[in-house]
């Protein structure tokens, strides 16, 4: 069917559909440290988190690897997930926007912005449905998806106060010929 082709077949429940980036282990060198700006370069070790839910009734295969419109079935719940251990290179600046007139630096406000690249090896990818006809069903397998994945991030806000960040899919989530590209945005709770 025309209406369930390309982007209509994988249209997502955006609100039910996350992202999260979890980096226990970050190490940050300063690359330049003036009165009004700082300069880090970091990078680390971490989990990249996808979890995709879909409005349309698309069930992924393992042998052979693929995805098909089912149209047979009424899913209450329909998700992939992926998960990714990545490491990211990021550059991040810090502007003083705003001095503490008592001299404590700590007092200080600070504009953040940066950006990178982070590269990931799927560890793990999984689908959940749930339907009437079939309860729960979760499936682990490749699913015809890519292994790596490379993205860019940028982020801005405030030091100490938030964090806005957004991440694109520079390679395919897919090793089949299907072209897809996540973006995702959010807030970071912590940083540099």
């Amino acid at each position: 069917r025309s209406n369930m082709q390309n982007s209509n077949l994988f249209e997502l429940r955006n609100s039910k559909s996350i992202n999260v980036n979890i980096y226990p282990v970050m190490v940050k060198y300063m690359a330049l440290k003036t009165p009004g700006q700082r300069i880090y370069v970091s990078t680390g070790l971490g989990l990249q988190l996808y979890n995709f839910r879909y409005e349309q009734p698309i069930t992924y295969t393992k042998n052979p690897a693929g995805i098909f419109f089912d149209s047979s079935m009424s899913f209450k719940k329909n998700k992939l997930s992926l998960d990714y251990l990545n490491v990211p290179l990021m550059l991040t600046f810090k502007t003083r926007i705003h001095k503490d007139p008592k001299g404590r630096h700590k007092k200080d406000t600070w504009l953040v912005y940066g950006a990178g690249i982070t590269e990931g090896f799927r560890l793990d990818s999984w689908t959940k449905q749930v339907s009437g006809t079939n309860g729960k069903v979760k499936s682990h397998g490749n699913f015809g998806l890519a292994d790596f994945n490379t993205c860019v991030t940028a982020e801005f806000g405030i030091d100490g106060l938030f964090r806005l960040y957004g991440s694109y899919q520079l390679t395919s989530m897919y090793e089949n010929g299907i072209d897809q590209h996540p973006v995702s945005f959010g807030v970071r709770f912590c940083g540099l």
